[in-house]
């Protein structure tokens, strides 16, 4: 498939449980026109099995495998080889929560004619279901349709997530100094303030996606390697902290955190 309308990106690494789900809210879309990037990331489970097995029977999946290096970097292979107008990043333990999302995201960021829009989403738990927090909703909407972070009075609407947002691939295009290291946890943080004091932006209030809560999922483990990728990340952050501070005489670093 040449240039689709949208390239979903799906790192994978040992989801054996979970990846059908993810794979199905995906193919199932209302829009078709879709290329799906699979990219097993040294899987030592039966993911990579899965994948083959749904890779065979549909050819909008492109699957890659690939030894590990982690998710941010496995994002970025997943860049390289992305054809589509639009991007999306999905984790394959998570999955959409509506087949009309992508239909609903290529329509929206077509109009506006944006780098990138954010969408809003749900989480599940197997022991609360699914549930929404107040820390993922937007209390504090720009005015405007299109807006930049300095049109924004909350910087804290900007939840640090990869995979809360759609993206115009030739906005990507533009810059070669992505934040996408290798073995690195909380490497989306960095990230998501490169794109938010690059891009021009817009937001659509609906639910699209499911973050999938687990115990041992890696944003709940903490290990000497865990706390030492999160100083680093805190050290990323305060470089776009210091950029942003320049436009928000009032923004204290710790709430923009």
């Amino acid at each position: 498939m040449s240039n689709p309308k949208i390239s979903v990106i799906v790192p994978v690494y040992n989801v054996e449980k979970y990846l059908s789900e993810c794979l199905d809210s995906i193919l199932n879309q209302t829009l078709k026109d879709i290329e799906i990037i699979c990219l097993n990331d040294g899987s030592t489970d039966n993911s990579l099995s899965i994948l083959k097995e749904y890779a065979s029977k549909d050819n909008r999946i492109i699957l890659i495998d690939k030894e590990n290096d982690g998710l941010g970097y496995t994002r970025k292979v997943g860049l390289d080889n992305a054809t589509g107008k639009y991007i999306l990043f999905c984790d394959s333990d998570d999955f959409y929560y509506e087949l009309t999302a992508f239909e609903e995201l290529y329509n929206y960021i077509d109009k506006v004619k944006v780098d990138v829009v954010i969408f809003e989403s749900i989480r599940f738990d197997k022991n609360k279901g699914f549930y929404v927090e107040d820390r993922d909703l937007f209390n504090d909407p720009p005015q405007k349709e299109i807006f930049s972070y300095l049109d924004i009075n909350n910087i804290l609407f900007f939840r640090a997530y990869t995979w809360k947002k759609i993206y115009l691939k030739k906005f990507l295009d533009k810059y070669d100094d992505w934040f996408f290291p290798k073995h690195m946890t909380y490497e989306d943080i960095p990230f998501h303030f490169q794109i938010i004091t690059r891009a021009k932006m817009s937001y659509i209030n609906k639910k699209f996606y499911v973050y999938r809560m687990r115990i041992n999922s890696i944003v709940h483990i903490l290990n000497d390697k865990i706390i030492c990728d999160r100083c680093l990340v805190f050290e990323e952050a305060y470089e776009a902290y210091n950029i942003l501070k320049e436009k928000f005489d009032n923004l204290d670093f710790f709430n923009f955190m």
